[in-house]
């Protein structure tokens, strides 16, 4: 039969639902010159206040980095498999700003370590490998921007070694194995989302990455090894993205430093719909919208959601996102607990950072980037003024 999450949740298991899924891989042959043209300059240019590093920042997607693509756990995961071991589509009902969509995911099939394959679907871990992928892509000159691609478009990607990415996440308190890290790229370019409005108006899909490929090893390695060279390609919708500067910096050390999935996706959550973020301009929320659109409550019982959601905030508190947080719970016949309304307060450090990305957005324009190119590339400092720098 086939499984339906409790009543009231946003999430739905559709095994039924058919696919049409291109599974070519998408291969990249960027030149040098694709490592630092005009589109990965933008892209890789932040506005930083004095005594700030550019090598804390990266860039985050609207609407894509909201997905709830991340929700379901690896231990959860075994209840939801049929009688042969598979994961069925998975369904999820979210809002962004005002408009409704629904999320498909398709799980991935990779080998287990016994030489078995499962279907897993994208969870923790991989949000933490494909955080660290686009961090590695806004800094020079890793990030790359090409039309030297079997793609039907230009795609936007990143070169890299398994060992930087170990090393990235473990100084962030986040600890990923070798073994993590491979499995992970596999299972977001074999695993398939589509993201449909709710009209059906407007849609888009793919793998979280269309391309790996292991490109070169170093130091006499292997191309297996752990500081061997790999190569990857963007979601064509992240490649779009990258292309109109549709993109907001934040800072990535920050992020990481959250321990749970769910206060990482709050984050970028922030980051996108607190765009007013200020002592005096607080933002409002509730528990059952935090469920619908993040995926990571939308099963069990709502006090137990509750104390997660809880959890989450305070670690958001601890890591200087939120000087403070009220919330009013909403209860029903018998003292039964139906929801809870948020009231967040900011910092004046992340206030601080939505101006930033908010001039960022206002001054970045093309023609200033490249009088700013022009005056000091060879320093990596793009110009200064108003307290501020620009900086790759």
């Amino acid at each position: 039969m086939p499984r339906t999450a409790p009543a009231g949740s946003a999430l739905n298991l559709s095994p039924t639902r058919k696919r049409s899924r291109d599974r070519r891989v998408e291969r990249a042959n960027p030149l040098p010159e694709e490592f630092g043209n005009q589109t990965m300059r933008h892209y890789q240019t932040f506005l930083l206040r004095h005594g700030q590093r550019s090598n804390q920042q990266s860039n985050s997607m609207p609407l894509w980095d909201l997905l709830p693509k991340y929700g379901v756990p690896r231990n959860q995961q075994a209840a939801l498999r049929d009688e042969r071991g598979d994961l069925p589509v998975l369904e999820q009902r979210f809002e962004y700003l005002g408009q409704r969509y629904s999320l498909y995911v398709e799980a991935a099939r990779v080998m287990r370590a016994d030489g078995l394959r499962e279907d897993v679907y994208p969870s923790e871990r991989e949000q933490l490998v494909e955080s660290a992928l686009r961090y590695l892509a806004s800094q020079h000159p890793r990030g790359f921007y090409t039309i030297n691609t079997n793609a039907e478009a230009p795609v936007a990607g990143v070169v890299f070694s398994v060992h930087e990415i170990r090393q990235l996440l473990a100084k962030r308190g986040r600890h990923l194995t070798y073994r993590d890290i491979r499995e992970s790229l596999y299972v977001m370019l074999r695993c398939y989302i589509e993201v449909d409005t709710a009209d059906r108006t407007a849609s888009f899909g793919g793998p979280i990455i269309t391309g790996v490929q292991r490109v070169a090893a170093t130091n006499g390695e292997t191309v297996d090894g752990d500081n061997a060279l790999w190569r990857v390609v963007f979601n064509s919708h992240i490649s779009q993205a990258i292309a109109q500067c549709e993109y907001r910096q934040f800072d990535f050390d920050q992020m990481v430093r959250c321990k749970a999935a769910l206060s990482r996706w709050l984050y970028l959550a922030l980051v996108h719909r607190w765009r007013n973020a200020s002592p005096v301009h607080p933002l409002r929320t509730s528990l059952q919208e935090v469920a619908r659109d993040s995926g990571f409550l939308g099963q069990g019982q709502v006090r137990k959601a509750a104390s997660k959601l809880d959890k989450a905030l305070d670690e958001l508190k601890r890591v200087g996102v939120l000087r403070d947080y009220d919330r009013e719970e909403q209860r029903g016949s018998k003292n039964k607990l139906l929801d809870v309304k948020y009231t967040f307060h900011a910092t004046p450090a992340f206030s601080g950072q939505v101006i930033d990305a908010h001039l960022r957005e206002k001054r970045s324009d093309e023609r200033d980037l490249r009088r700013r190119n022009e005056r000091g590339a060879s320093k990596g400092i793009f110009g200064q003024g108003d307290g501020y720098v620009w900086a790759r």
